[in-house]
């Protein structure tokens, strides 16, 4: 599902059998529990990961399909682990359950790429506690169309890309959340110069500020270059 490089020099490995193995330098395996600890014993996350992101703090983002959004911090004996679900009666809680892509913008708030509740924009509160801004409260301008996202990626400028089954969409995190703007580029069946479909399944950025997104159908992937 999911493979991420810690900058202690650790590989982290998830499948969809709910587990999540870590590799040392000399290739020492180890498993990381849902609760935080590392062990040799083979015990499982108990959730599949389809996303691992270490931020600038050095804390763990692990997004789950089904499962939600996991947060961890490292402490002396493993992880302090905080889960994310949606909930009806908190009007900032992250509103989807299946997270499949985590980034980090400059000034350190965490975008996640929901499959059901579209982009969620992360900040930590003075509390410690994370706030989520998406389509359920202060977004009030994203597409309902592009809940089922997948990607995202970030440009050199801070222009957002996020890949949804409705098409790529860019954004720009400026000014108050409710007047952001969207744009989305969809398939144009008469025009050549259109994204070849609607379904974004990987962006990737490369040196010159050229930008790829994956597209995929029944038999048939395709990329497009400079999105």
């Amino acid at each position: 599902c999911a493979t991420y490089w810690e900058r202690s020099k650790r590989l982290g490995v998830a499948d969809k059998n709910g587990f999540i193995r870590i590799f040392d330098e000399k290739r020492h395996e180890c498993y990381l529990s849902v609760d935080g600890r590392i062990s040799t014993d083979r015990r499982p996350f108990g959730y599949a990961a389809y996303s691992i992101f270490e931020d600038s703090k050095r804390q763990i983002w692990i997004g789950c399909k089904p499962g939600g959004l996991f947060r961890l911090m490292p402490i002396s004996a493993g992880y302090k682990v905080t889960r994310y679900l949606p909930n009806n009666q908190e009007p900032y809680a992250i509103n989807s359950e299946a997270v499949y892509d985590i980034q980090e913008t400059g000034n350190g708030r965490i975008l996640i790429a929901t499959y059901g509740g579209g982009l969620n924009i992360a900040e930590q509160q003075i509390d410690g506690q994370m706030k989520f801004i998406n389509c359920n409260n202060l977004l009030k301008n994203y597409p309902k169309q592009g809940l089922r996202s997948r990607c995202l990626c970030l440009t050199n400028d801070g222009t957002v890309l996020l890949g949804t089954n409705d098409g790529l969409y860019t954004t720009v995190l400026k000014g108050p959340y409710e007047r952001m703007r969207f744009y989305v580029n969809n398939r144009r069946p008469n025009d050549a110069s259109s994204i070849s479909n609607n379904y974004v399944m990987r962006i990737l950025a490369t040196d010159g500020d050229n930008y790829y997104a994956c597209t995929s159908e029944i038999g048939r992937a395709s990329c497009r270059e400079r999105v």
